[in-house]
């Protein structure tokens, strides 16, 4: 059992599978996987794909851009 699915937690996960062969790993989270700072501070992990805002940031993006 891993607590918090933040950036160490699901890195933890991710190397007990691949070096140690456990996969039976149960995360928790209180919020959204990866939704906390490593949410906030990255462009890599996102997890805001689910919420309304997705709508904005693809506005955004066409005026900004010029494209969708």
């Amino acid at each position: 059992m891993i607590i918090g699915g933040g950036g160490h937690g699901l890195a933890t996960a991710y190397y007990l599978a691949k070096e140690h062969n456990i996969t039976k790993v149960a995360i928790i989270e209180k919020g959204w996987i990866g939704g906390g700072n490593v949410g906030r501070n990255t462009t890599i992990i996102r997890s805001n794909y689910m919420h309304d805002e997705k709508g904005f940031c693809s506005v955004s993006l066409e005026w900004i851009y010029g494209e969708r």
